[in-house]
């Protein structure tokens, strides 16, 4: 029982071309894979403490960037969208310029504090609209999902 030559070539062409079909797939799911996934979560009345003197501040929204991808991103603005505003303050900064933070694979998130003022009563009746967004050094905004749970200010502003 020999097997001719023919046979060969067409047995080493269908299993040469389910490899590359299995590389390609694999080099696929790698890219995709490989990309930066950013995350940005806002938290209402995250914190609420006394200070030495006996005072309760307002209490604290928190917006939280991670990066849980596998590739490090450079943030370049976190700001919190206002319903019906068009500028937006970026809260990433040292007080007076604006930085930008590089986040690593699995690296330290971005934490930062927004004190829950006066200013957001006037969005008490749209608190469901506000959402925290954050932009790459590329462009790309990644936005918060929708916040569930109604914050103490809302219900205060009446």
């Amino acid at each position: 029982m020999t097997i001719e030559l023919s046979e060969t070539i067409r047995i080493i062409g269908s299993v040469g071309g389910f490899a590359g079909f299995i590389s390609l797939f694999i080099h696929l799911a790698n890219f995709f894979r490989d990309k930066a996934k950013i995350t940005v979560q806002l938290q209402w009345d995250a914190e609420v403490s006394r200070q030495n003197n006996g005072f309760l501040p307002p209490p604290q929204a928190y917006i939280t960037v991670k990066n849980i991808g596998r590739r490090p991103v450079y943030i370049d603005t976190v700001t919190l969208n206002y319903p019906g505003e068009t500028r937006h303050l970026n809260l990433l900064t040292d007080g007076l310029n604006p930085i930008g933070r590089k986040l690593e694979e699995g690296g330290e998130p971005i934490l930062i504090k927004v004190p829950q003022t006066q200013v957001l009563w006037k969005y008490a009746d749209r608190w469901k609209e506000i959402q925290a967004i954050t932009t790459d050094i590329s462009g790309r905004e990644y936005k918060s999902k929708a916040v569930t749970d109604k914050p103490s200010w809302a219900s205060l502003a009446r």
